[in-house]
C-alpha cells in the first residue's frame, strides 16, 4: 500500500523528532496547531543536525533502510515522556482540537498533492539536481562529500531538503523522484503550517493567526506555484524559518523579563541552524529579523527589564551559527574555489542591477489579480499597524523584503530580487489576516460606539470577505503547473526504465540542451533525467556542474556549445564523440534542436530504441 507507506514515512521524518523534543523540553501552553506547526520545523533541524554530526564522525545515518533513525527519535520522545511524566487527562475539547489540526494539515497535504497530479516526474531544472542530490544521499548512506562518480564536483549545498528526502524515499521504498515529488508538496502544505505559531506569537491571536496559514495555504500564488519550479530547498527553509522567527521573537519578548530561558535559547538555536542548513536565502532573512529584533531591544536603553531577552536572544542565534558553522564554512571555502554562480552571486560595485526587460517578469512573480489584492491588503496592512510600537520590528522587516524585491534594488545579500518577491507572501499573509481580522474588530467596536449591542457585522464581514479570497485562491491553483517546465512524461518514463535495463552504467548519453542562466545549460527533455533515475551520465549534465572547478566547467561548456550546433552525424559530430566520449544519444521528437531524423541512417549509429517519440541510438 503505497500510500500508507508514504504517510508513516513522512509522520516519521516531520513529526518524530519534534515531538521527541517536545516531550523532553515540557512545552508552554500552545495549541494543537502550533505544536504541530513547531514539531514540523524541529523535526527537519534535528534531522539535519544530526546528518551533519553522522558526516563529521564518518557514520551512516541511513544504515538499515532509516529505520534506525525513526527507531531513536522514538526511544529519545518516549523517555522524555515516561520521565516528564505529563498529565494524560484528556477532554473533549482537546482531542478535538488535535483531531481537527491533523485534519486540517491532511486536507491541505492532500490538496497540494492533488495540484501535482499528472506528474511523473517533478518539473523544471532544480528537481533534476535535487533528485540527483537524494540519490547521492541514498548511497552515501547520509550527506555526501563530493558528487562523484556523477560529477567531478564536491558538495557544498544546503542539504536538508535532500537528507530528509532521502530519509522518506528509505522508508518508503520509493525511487528519489517519487521521494522529491510526494514529501516536496507536503513541505509545501507544512509551511502554511509553520506560519501559525509565528502569526500567533506576533499578532496574539488565535483568528489572526488561523487565518495567515489559510492564506499561505490556500490564498496566496506562492508557495503552492513553487511545484512548478522545483523549489524544494527553499520549501524547506521556510518551514523551519516562521518558527524560527517565532522563536527570535518570544526571546526578545520575554514573559517574565527576568530570567533566562534555557529551552527557549536551546529552540532557538537549533531552529537557526536548521535554517541555516536548509537554504542560505533562508538564513539571511533570519540574520534580518534578528538583527532588527536586537536593534530594537537595544535602543529601549531599558538593561534591567531587556537584558534577559537580549542575552537569549544573542545565545539562541549565537548558537545556532556556531552550530552550523562547519557546515557554511565549508560551502564558502568551496564556493571562492569554484566557478559557482548560482549559490553565491558575486556582488561588486559595478555590478548591475536587475535588467528593465526583467520587470515583466517581476510582475509575473506578483501573481494574478488574486494575489495582487491580497499583496494590496497587506500593504493596508502594514500601514495600519505602524501605529502598534510593538509589530514595528516585524514591520520593518516586512518592508525591508519589500525593498530588495524592487528591480532597482542593490544586491544586498548576494540574491536577485525574484528571490525577495516569491517569499513576499510570508509577512503579507500576517498583514493581510490583521487586516482582514482587525476591520471587522473595528466596525464591531463603531457599533458599540453608537450604543449598537451585537458583534455579527464585523464578524460577517471578516469572515465573507476570507472565504472569498480563499476560495477564489482554491480554485485557481487547481491546475497550476506550467506545461513548458514539464520535462518528462510517460513515454519518458518507460524510456529511462529500458536504459536502466539495457545499457551499462558507464553508458554516457548526449541529449538536446538549451541555454540556461547564462553560460549554464539544461536538459528540454526525459533525456535530463537519465542520471538522477539511472545513474547514466549525460552531456549536458545537471545544471550542478556549474558549482565545479573553473577548468571543468570551461570544458563542459565548450562540449556543450559545440553539441548545440551539430548537424546530424557530421565530422563534428565525431569529433566530439571522440572527445566527449558519449557513447548514445537520447532524443524526442518534436522537442530541441537534436532532430532524431538528422541521425537515422547515419553509418556508426544504431536505432536501438523508438517508443512513444522517444530515439535512443548507440554510438558504435
Amino acid at each position: 500500500m503505497p500510500y500508507l507507506s508514504n504517510g508513516l514515512a513522512v509522520l516519521v521524518v516531520l513529526f518524530l523528532p519534534g515531538f521527541a523534543w517536545q516531550a523532553w523540553t515540557r512545552p508552554r501552553s500552545a495549541d494543537p496547531l502550533q505544536h504541530l506547526g513547531e514539531a514540523a520545523a524541529i523535526s527537519l533541524a534535528l534531522t539535519a543536525l544530526q546528518g551533519l554530526l553522522a558526516f563529521w564522525v564518518g557514520a551512516p545515518l541511513l544504515a538499515g533502510n532509516a529505520w534506525l533513525f525513526a527507531g531513536f527519535w522514538l526511544v529519545v520522545g518516549l523517555a522524555g515522556w515516561i520521565r516528564n511524566r505529563p498529565d494524560t487527562r484528556c477532554s473533549w475539547r482537546s482531542a478535538g482540537g488535535w483531531l481537527a489540526a491533523a485534519a486540517g494539515f491532511g486536507l491541505l497535504a492532500a490538496f497540494r498533492l492533488y495540484q501535482a497530479r499528472g506528474l511523473i516526474f517533478p518539473p523544471w531544472v532544480d528537481s533534476v539536481h535535487h533528485t540527483l542530490f537524494v540519490r547521492m544521499s541514498l548511497e552515501a548512506q547520509g550527506i555526501p562529500a563530493s558528487m562523484e562518480p556523477y560529477l567531478p564536483v564536491p558538495f557544498y549545498y544546503h542539504y536538508g531538503f535532500h537528507l530528509a528526502t532521502a530519509l522518506v524515499s528509505s522508508l518508503a521504498q520509493n525511487p528519489p523522484q517519487q521521494a522529491v515529488l510526494w514529501f516536496g508538496q507536503v513541505l509545501n502544505a507544512a509551511v502554511a503550517l509553520a506560519v501559525y505559531p509565528l502569526a500567533k506569537m506576533i499578532l496574539g491571536s488565535r483568528s489572526r493567526a488561523l487565518l495567515a496559514a489559510l492564506l499561505v495555504g490556500l490564498g496566496f500564488q506562492m508557495p503552492a506555484y513553487y511545484l512548478t519550479w522545483g523549489r524544494y530547498s527553499l520549501l524547506t527553509g521556510l518551514v523551519i524559518l516562521p518558527v524560527a522567527l517565532a522563536a527570535a521573537w518570544e526571546s526578545a519578548h520575554l514573559q517574565p523579563p527576568s530570567r533566562f530561558r534555557w529551552e527557549l535559547a536551546l529552540r532557538l538555536a537549533i531552529l537557526a541552524a536548521g535554517t541555516a542548513l536548509a537554504h542560505y536565502f533562508a538564513l539571511l532573512l533570519l540574520i534580518w529579523f534578528g538583527a532588527i529584533l536586537l536593534a530594537a531591544l537595544v535602543l529601549k536603553k531599558a538593561w534591567k527589564t531587556t537584558r534577559w531577552a537580549l542575552l537569549t536572544l544573542l545565545a539562541g542565534a549565537g548558537a545556532g551559527l556556531l552550530l552550523a558553522l562547519p557546515w557554511l564554512g565549508r560551502a564558502l571555502l568551496l564556493n571562492t574555489r569554484n566557478a559557482n554562480l548560482q549559490m553565491f552571486p558575486p556582488v561588486t560595485a559595478s555590478a548591475p542591477l536587475l535588467q528593465v526587460e526583467s520587470l515583466d517578469y517581476l510582475r509575473l512573480l506578483l501573481g494574478p489579480w488574486r494575489n495582487q489584492v491580497l499583496l494590496i491588503l497587506a500593504g493596508i496592512g502594514l500601514s495600519a499597524s505602524l501605529r502598534q510600537p510593538r509589530l514595528r520590528p516585524f514591520l520593518a522587516w516586512a518592508l525591508l523584503l519589500g525593498l530588495f524585491s524592487l528591480p532597482w534594488s542593490a544586491q544586498v545579500g548576494l540574491f536577485r530580487a525574484d528571490y525577495y518577491t516569491i517569499i513576499l507572501f510570508l509577512p503579507a499573509s500576517l498583514l493581510a489576516a490583521e487586516v482582514l481580522v482587525g476591520g471587522g474588530e473595528s466596525l464591531n467596536a463603531f457599533l458599540a460606539a453608537r450604543s449598537i449591542k451585537t458583534r455579527l457585522p464585523g464578524w460577517a464581514l471578516s469572515g465573507f470577505t476570507a472565504v472569498l479570497l480563499l476560495f477564489w485562491g482554491f480554485w485557481e491553483t487547481r491546475s497550476l503547473v506550467n506545461p513548458v517546465t514539464v520535462f518528462a512524461d510517460s513515454g519518458d518514463a518507460a524510456a529511462l526504465a529500458w536504459v536502466q535495463e539495457h545499457t551499462p552504467l558507464d553508458a554516457r548519453f548526449l541529449i538536446n540542451s538549451t541555454p540556461w542562466l547564462g553560460s549554464i545549460s539544461r536538459g528540454v527533455d526525459g533525456g535530463y533525467w537519465l542520471t538522477p533515475v539511472t545513474g547514466r551520465s549525460t552531456l549536458p549534465p545537471s545544471a550542478a556542474y556549474g558549482w565545479g572547478a573553473k577548468e571543468y566547467v570551461r570544458q563542459v561548456e565548450g562540449w556543450i556549445s559545440r553539441a548545440q550546433a551539430l548537424k546530424g552525424c557530421s565530422p563534428e559530430f565525431w569529433a566530439l564523440a571522440e572527445e566527449a566520449g558519449f557513447t548514445h544519444i537520447y532524443l524526442k521528437r518534436g522537442v530541441g534542436g537534436l532532430a532524431p531524423e538528422s541521425f537515422m541512417g547515419c553509418t556508426g549509429l544504431e536505432t536501438i530504441y523508438d517508443q512513444d517519440g522517444v530515439v535512443i541510438l548507440k554510438v558504435r
